[in-house]
């Protein structure tokens, strides 16, 4: 990593112009290295969420379906009229 490889040799360096941005390349490091551990754990969510969508899940449910069919109520004499049609009419 160049950020720590920087850090060293400022690290390292008698200058008195190094030892002042010291600070701001530990910070540096420090930062890279958490957007390397952020970069990696989202590396690894992606993958997992890819590997998930690769391998669709299967199920099934069962289903009822039920026809509805709602008659007017008929009125009293007209059951017994109807009884009567069929009774008079043929099976072939």
């Amino acid at each position: 990593m160049d950020a720590r490889r920087i850090l060293n040799h400022l690290e390292t360096s008698d200058d008195p112009s190094d030892q002042r941005i010291l600070p701001v390349w530990r910070a540096n490091l420090e930062n890279a290295i958490r957007v390397r551990g952020s970069l990696a754990d989202e590396k690894t969510r992606r993958l997992t969420e890819l590997d998930r969508l690769a391998m669709p899940e299967t199920g099934f449910s069962l289903l009822g379906a039920a026809r509805i069919v709602i008659h007017p109520t008929p009125e009293p004499g007209a059951e017994q009229e109807a009884d009567a049609g069929m009774q008079g009419a043929s099976l072939p």
